[in-house]
């Protein structure tokens, strides 16, 4: 399916609760998923390599599911959405530059199913 990369997703420093501005995008994918009835997600979260691998798996999973309580807290099935934190493990690019620390700081949307 399509991919498709948030990367100024926004939470709150060095935890998982959504900003004003991270919920607005929730509730654009929630009108998304509202639109097309027959669409499935996975939500994935990644972040960068300036943490203690444990502690980056446990932030991303923590997000992932802070988007999907979101979605489902508007009305989107749970069974319709997918979360899943891939720590540090899956960078887009290399380097410990804070440019590329929030490069890889990011959440995807992977669209898992949709009827044409």
């Amino acid at each position: 399916g399509a991919r498709f990369v948030i990367d100024d997703f926004h939470f709150y420093e060095s935890g998982f609760d959504l900003t004003d501005k991270g919920l607005m995008i929730v509730a654009y994918l929630q009108w998304v998923l509202q639109t097309h009835p027959d669409m499935r997600i996975q939500v994935s979260c990644h972040t960068h390599g300036d943490m203690h691998h444990s502690k980056a798996i446990d932030q991303t999973i923590f997000r992932a599911r802070s988007i999907q309580n979101g979605l489902v807290g508007m009305g989107i099935d749970d069974r319709r959405v997918m979360s899943v934190g891939y720590g540090k493990s899956l960078p887009i690019v290399a380097g410990d530059s804070r440019t590329n620390l929030l490069t890889n700081q990011r959440a995807e949307i992977l669209i898992t199913t949709m009827k044409r």
